[in-house]
């Protein structure tokens, strides 16, 4: 949608970058998009995972407020382009929880539980939630601006970077729109459809079918494909299977199972910095839990909080 407005508001000379596993959906509508638009579509594959290697230069430019391999695959893109050819690099990010919610029902605005983690391997031990004054804020302070606003502490080592949702009118005037109305997308959904239709007829990455197709046949799509997926039947059965880190964008339990590499990294990290003294022996053992009992995903957090540790203190 960001693409599609600034398009009519006539700006033409764009170039799009493309960054996920082959043949991912995100790979597949983004090119969708890029074509029918007819503007210029870099993809980068991430197959090799080449951009989860290289941890202590990672860290260093995100701060750890985030999992360190978000900075890697645009890293890798951008030291290879002349960003001197371009004005910003345009993100878009948080307009999805901005304009939506990443909230489902408005009566969850005053529940505190523990919610929105990586993982549920190990109990929220140190709390926040106490310094806002509802779930949406502190999801949006945590998850939103320091989390995936981690990105633009990196990008702006190459040149500057904004997305439309972030001015602090548009942010506030959202923000003053009851969740019941946001939740879901649903002024999303109808702007879209209002405003420009022909956006509607590609796919939504998120759930692998278009805003107009009824609930049940969004579901259907979303799991059809799934439903006969080995994976999947393992984990029902008992299994620890993350099923979702082996497709889409980030498979990150298909790059641990075939890139020898990614494993030797890992492990040699690992054992080099889980001795480090700076680390109390709670916090010992729980890094050192989620690393060898976690998927993918939950060794990634072992070894940021590890590589925090040994770049910070």
């Amino acid at each position: 949608m960001n693409l599609w407005v600034a398009r009519d508001m006539g700006y033409h000379d764009m170039t799009c970058v493309t960054f996920s596993q082959t043949n991912s959906t995100d790979e597949r509508v983004a090119q969708q998009v890029g074509k029918a638009l007819n503007v210029d579509n870099i993809f980068w594959p991430l197959d090799s995972a080449r951009h989860l290697l290289h941890i202590d230069e990672y860290i260093s430019m995100n701060y750890g407020t985030a999992l360190y391999s978000g900075v890697g695959a645009m890293k890798e893109i951008l030291d290879r382009l002349d960003v001197s050819q371009f004005g910003v690099i345009h993100t878009g990010q948080l307009g999805d929880v901005i304009i939506g919610s990443y909230l489902r029902r408005e009566e969850d605005l005053s529940d505190f539980s523990p919610g929105g983690t990586y993982s549920q391997l190990l109990s929220v031990k140190h709390s926040k939630h106490d310094e806002y004054r509802d779930r949406e804020e502190y999801f949006m302070a945590v998850r939103g601006l320091l989390g995936i606003l981690s990105s633009h502490f990196y990008l702006r080592n190459y040149t500057e970077v904004v997305s439309p949702f972030l001015d602090i009118d548009f942010f506030d005037f959202c923000m003053s729109i009851p969740v019941r109305l946001r939740a879901n997308h649903n002024i999303y959904k109808k702007w879209i459809l209002t405003k420009y239709p022909k956006a509607a007829e590609f796919v939504w990455e998120t759930t692998g079918a278009k805003i107009t197709e009824m609930n049940f046949a969004r579901q259907f799509r979303r799991y059809k494909g799934a439903l006969m997926n080995p994976k999947r039947i393992l984990r029902k059965l008992g299994f620890k299977v993350n099923i979702r880190s082996l497709t889409g964008m980030n498979p990150s339990d298909l790059w641990w199972e075939e890139n020898k590499m990614l494993r030797k990294t890992y492990n040699q990290y690992f054992e080099n910095t889980i001795k480090n003294k700076a680390l109390s022996s709670e916090i010992k053992k729980d890094i050192e839990f989620i690393y060898t009992s976690g998927n993918t995903t939950e060794k990634m957090m072992a070894i940021t909080a590890l590589a925090v540790v040994n770049n910070f203190f």
